[in-house]
């Protein structure tokens, strides 16, 4: 589990910076990318959020 910690903190970071400098695109593939990480960690409702939010980020 550790990887998938590292993954999910490294996500974060990305996803705040591209908030911040406004790349949505980057972002979008972030949040789908920590969807995946909460899928294989069985928190498929929390994963369901972030997919979300992935097809929902306008580009």
């Amino acid at each position: 589990m550790g990887d998938l910690n590292t993954a999910m903190e490294t996500y974060q970071s990305g996803i705040d910076i591209c908030e911040k400098h406004g790349i949505k695109y980057t972002q979008a593939s972030l949040y789908t990318s920590v969807g995946m990480v909460l899928r294989m960690q069985d928190q498929l409702d929390s994963a369901l959020i972030y997919y979300e939010k992935g097809i929902g980020n306008p580009l």
